[in-house]
């Protein structure tokens, strides 16, 4: 008989615990599609710095810790970060350019920060509305991006836009070469 006892506690547990799990994810906003749509935008412009490296560089690192501070102090800004996908390789080198967007730029500006300007003016953008904790992969994002564009006939870019609105909310916007 204890055994029994022992069993029906543990089932209530992980019920519980499943239950209690499933409740956090969907308050997070694991359960909200990726939204996919062709928009049409002005020229966005980032201030920024270019980095070209590994992952685990400490050049980036620092680069986001700069950025991010900057975005400490100036609410109205966001994180952007431009991935230039031909660069990418087995190796783990990359090219970005990381920085921050948004309505202004308030002044000054970090040391060895620029404003670029990406011309973007059609592109396909996924809309995800999930707490960064409970995102897609990016693999699966890329999937999304690319069944789309295959269903509408769209050439897409070699360049990916992120934007980072919120916790909650993000953009990737792929821009659109050819209808």
């Amino acid at each position: 008989m204890p055994l029994l006892r022992f069993s029906k506690a543990f089932f209530i547990l992980i019920v519980a615990l499943s239950v209690l799990g499933i409740s956090i994810y969907y308050y997070l906003g694991g359960f909200e599609p990726i939204a996919v749509a062709e928009i049409h935008q002005q020229p966005i412009r980032i201030g920024g710095a270019y980095f070209e490296g590994k992952y685990d560089s400490d050049t980036l690192l620092h680069l986001f810790d700069q950025v991010s501070s900057y975005i400490r102090k100036n609410p109205a800004t966001y994180l952007a970060v431009v991935n230039f996908r031909q660069y990418e390789d087995k190796r783990g080198r990359i090219r970005q350019f990381i920085g921050f967007t948004g309505n202004t730029f308030p002044l000054p500006l970090p040391s060895g920060i620029q404003i670029d300007t990406f011309m973007m003016q059609a592109s396909v953008r996924a809309t995800i509305k999930r707490h960064y904790w409970v995102r897609p992969k990016p693999s699966a994002v890329d999937q999304e991006i690319a069944d789309y564009a295959q269903l509408h006939n769209l050439t897409l870019g070699d360049y990916t836009l992120e934007q980072y609105i919120s916790d909650r909310e993000m953009w990737i916007d792929i821009p659109i070469i050819k209808k």
